[in-house]
């Protein structure tokens, strides 16, 4: 039989040719369909998004140092991820809530850092793609990390 481009012959030989190659060989091709996409939002781009970040520092005498509480917070509109803008494209609004505690000796050489990142536990999708026709259509999601919470230490040597 003819061969389609992205198809896979009797042998298992995957059949990929040009346009350009197929119209020489005297095979009819398409141009393909023409999409109006003017006006459209580019894709990943939210409108708007939001950042915003809020500590405090306390002294700590008796430890001889000083604790600082981090909030940060982010927010995202909603966008799309990919340039047709259709219903299936659109990925939601969304946000995360990121905390940390951090101990600073007075002489800088030690630090501890206490912190938790995506409060909520929320499964946010930041993008997402869809694929060719040589692999069925699937979506491929992206999504936040899953809450994480750790400690970390740092030590300066020398001056």
């Amino acid at each position: 039989g003819t061969a389609v481009p992205g198809t896979v012959s009797d042998a298992g030989i995957p059949s990929y040719f040009s346009r350009n190659f197929l119209a020489a060989a005297g095979v009819p091709v398409s141009s393909g369909l023409l999409s109006d996409i003017s006006g459209n939002s580019l894709p990943n781009s939210p409108e708007t998004t939001i950042r915003l970040g809020v500590q405090y520092t306390w002294p700590i005498d008796g430890l001889n140092g000083e604790l600082t509480m981090r909030w940060d917070y982010y927010w995202q509109d909603d966008s799309y991820g990919r340039e047709f803008n259709t219903v299936g494209d659109e990925i939601d609004s969304w946000d995360q809530h990121n905390l940390s505690f951090i101990y600073q000796s007075n002489g800088g050489n030690w630090q501890a850092r206490l912190w938790a990142r995506n409060l909520q536990d929320d499964d946010n999708v930041t993008g997402h793609y869809l694929t060719s026709d040589t692999s069925g259509y699937f979506r491929n999601y992206f999504l936040t990390e899953p809450r994480i919470y750790g400690l970390s230490l740092k030590y300066r040597f020398g001056d």
